[in-house]
């Protein structure tokens, strides 16, 4: 840059022009201190896994946020059930103890942050943060704490789950089906994994319409509750049940049924229809026909129906 550049940037800069302000690279010490700035005011932090311009977590990082978000059923907290960040699940009025940076490279740092989750007692968390910098901004790649790195509770989660839903897999629909109620290793309430996109997007969409509902509510509603039990048997636990037969009908439009007859563990016998779909070698599940109730989907999507003319 010529001595005229020079000058007119400098005079940029004292002029104070925020996009020039903005494209600057905060130090390690300055990104902790704003990563922070929320728990000191006690507003609300943006959630770890932000993205874009309120990204705070590197590419790697950020990989094992969202895959965690994809093995984790709607309403159900994934691997992580506390905040990183303070080591902690609530705060208030955080008090930054301490923000030192142990070591830092071009483009690596690590930091030790100590920090006061509520201002009103004396218990301090310490993290070790280690950052990394990308797009020209530092960003956490882990945060370490009591010996447990983030990252790596994120990644053992997620290859455990994957491995539960992969043992699930088999080459008939009739055997995949009855894997699902017999499997010890299957969490019953993760049912919602096995839905192909389409259905999963109607669950989603259920999820955040009902999550902040009270039982009295729902109930006034007739809101079908498949959050204390899934609508597979209407129970907590499919693995209680004693299968009496599981029977796949025909393939028809690229979906196959698969009829279930089951009892419970009262004696009473019950039984569904599940419907499903292969892709690539995998069966997923379009949609769950109880034997009294019908459709599961067409419920689901009547109340959303019905919520979203109401003014």
């Amino acid at each position: 840059m010529n001595s005229a550049g020079r000058c007119f940037f400098a005079l940029l800069l004292a002029l104070g022009f925020p996009f020039l302000a903005h494209a600057q690279l905060f130090s390690v010490e300055q990104t902790l201190q704003q990563i922070y700035k929320p728990y000191t005011e006690n507003s609300n932090p943006p959630p770890f896994d932000a993205t874009g311009a309120a990204a705070i977590v590197s590419a790697r990082m950020a990989s094992a946020l969202h895959t965690d978000s994809s093995l984790t059923a709607p309403g159900d907290s994934g691997a992580l059930d506390w905040d990183p960040r303070c080591g902690c699940q609530d705060f208030d009025h955080l008090v930054v103890e301490n923000i030192a940076v142990s070591s830092q490279t071009e483009n690596r740092a690590t930091a030790l942050v100590s920090v006061r989750p509520m201002q009103s007692s004396d218990t301090v968390s310490t993290m070790e943060y280690r950052l990394v910098k990308e797009r020209d901004r530092w960003l956490i790649d882990d945060i370490i704490e009591n010996n447990q790195s983030t990252w790596q509770v994120l990644t053992d989660s997620n290859q455990a789950q994957q491995k539960k839903l992969a043992d699930l897999q088999r080459p008939q629909a009739a055997a995949f089906v009855r894997e699902i109620y017999t499997s010890r290793e299957f969490d019953a309430l993760s049912w919602p994994l096995l839905l192909t996109p389409s259905s999963l997007r109607v669950m989603e969409d259920f999820h955040i319409l009902t999550w902040q509902m009270s039982e009295k509510e729902q109930e006034r509603k007739k809101i079908p509750d498949i959050w204390g039990t899934t609508p597979l048997c209407g129970c907590t636990d499919p693995s209680t049940l004693t299968l009496e037969s599981v029977k796949a009908e025909p393939e028809v439009a690229g979906k196959t049924l698969v009829k279930v007859h089951f009892r419970k563990s009262d004696g009473l016998a019950d039984s569904r229809e599940i419907l499903l779909r292969q892709t690539h070698n995998k069966w997923q599940i379009d949609d769950i026909i109880d034997s009294k109730e019908g459709s599961l989907m067409q419920q689901l999507e009547r109340v959303l129906r019905a919520e979203a003319v109401k003014p």
